[in-house]
């Protein structure tokens, strides 16, 4: 074959002089490459190249092998590894950057990180056709992720106007069935402050497929009732995991039912306020995510309002509670700050403030007891 030319299936070839006459098993015919690569006859070739610390790279110093693409492959390997991305796909994007020209990079690594930066841009514009992502034109900015999930769970009928999914605009879900599901919120690394919403479902919602693209900041946890239950609370006695109400408890002021006070909470006063500790706090695996994925913070939002009541007591109540007379309400917010490996090497720590609307009024070291959904939490 003519070196440095392309050959094209299904079209005979005369074999060279002094060669087989065997007709080649593959029946190519010559194309003259020079053309498709924007070559004429007479004109000189089109460079094809990065620029890297004043040397100039062209395509074929990427894709061949020598001295030059081992020591990039390193770099690419290394940043690629680190981004979540195949080494491929990011020497694929270099190759795109030769072709186009007129990049110039003052290391390898820069170069590498620009490649990675286009590769998560290009995903994160591909979010908005994909099904269960909601966004907003012009995009959404992490305070306004904040200000929906939070009329989302005071049950706010407008929280979700606006948006879209899937190149068409979004048609809300009613107030009680937007907050009986989570909803996470995800953050460019592209952009500077861009985020979109992921519909999740009763027990989780999932990051996983948009880590390497994004940061996950938030999420909401669900409010929902026992099936068997009626729709109506559990009773005193007889607090339950399986729902998401806060059950009626012994004490409570004003004849009001469906609270827990907040001391009574913290202090683990009794098995029944431990037991409510799993309904409302985050959970185990909330903590694990955090440190896994090396967030400095994740907020995580809940639909029981805050209430101060007159005797200096303050109270954590169901949503539902006087028929919605407290919808406006705090709410009760959670943020976990710098979570990390715990010194065991099994379960997470962190740093966890409660928060009253956005106010705190809680702080601790919480450290998981087990990881699992079923894990405890411990400060």
């Amino acid at each position: 074959m003519k070196r440095g030319c392309l050959y094209k299936k299904d079209e005979p070839v005369r074999a060279a002089a002094g060669s087989s006459s065997r007709r080649m098993s593959s029946s190519l015919t010559f194309v003259d490459n020079r053309r498709l690569r924007g070559y004429s006859q007479t004109n000189l070739p089109i460079q094809r190249l990065l620029t890297i610390n004043g040397l100039a790279v062209p395509e074929n110093k990427i894709t061949r092998k020598g001295t030059y693409k081992t020591h990039l492959n390193k770099m690419i390997s290394a940043e690629a590894n680190a981004a979540g991305f195949s080494p491929s796909q990011v020497r694929h994007r270099l190759v795109l950057m030769a072709q186009a020209g007129a990049h110039v990079f003052n290391t390898k690594r820069d170069a590498v990180r620009r490649g990675i930066w286009e590769l998560q841009d290009n995903a994160w514009n591909a979010l908005q056709q994909r099904a269960g992502i909601v966004y907003r034109i012009p995009a959404l900015t992490e305070v306004a992720t904040q200000t929906i999930l939070t009329n989302v769970e005071q049950g706010q009928p407008g929280a979700l106007a606006g948006l879209s999914q899937s190149g068409a605009a979004y048609v809300p879900e009613t107030p009680d069935d937007a907050r009986s599901h989570e909803w996470g919120v995800i953050k460019a690394k592209s952009r500077a402050n861009e985020c979109m919403l992921i519909e999740g479902d009763r027990t989780s919602v999932s990051f996983g497929p948009f880590m390497h693209f994004s940061d996950g900041i938030a999420h909401s946890h669900p409010y929902f009732t026992h099936p068997r239950h009626g729709g109506g609370r559990t009773r005193w006695g007889t607090v339950s995991t399986e729902t998401k109400e806060i059950a009626d408890h012994v004490g409570t002021p004003g004849g009001y039912a469906g609270m827990v006070s907040w001391n009574d909470l913290i202090n683990r006063a009794s098995p029944d306020a431990s037991a409510e500790i799993s309904k409302i706090f985050p959970s185990a695996p909330d903590i694990k995510f955090s440190a896994e994925k090396n967030l400095a913070r994740h907020t995580v939002y809940t639909t029981y309002a805050v209430l101060n009541h007159a005797t200096g007591v303050k109270y954590i109540i169901n949503p539902t509670l006087g028929g919605g007379q407290f919808n406006a309400a705090p709410r009760l917010n959670f943020l976990i700050r710098n979570a990390r490996k715990a010194a065991d090497g099994i379960n997470f720590t962190c740093q966890m403030d409660a928060l009253e609307g956005t106010n705190v009024i809680w702080t601790r070291n919480v450290t998981t007891n087990g990881t699992g959904m079923f894990g405890l939490l411990r400060w």
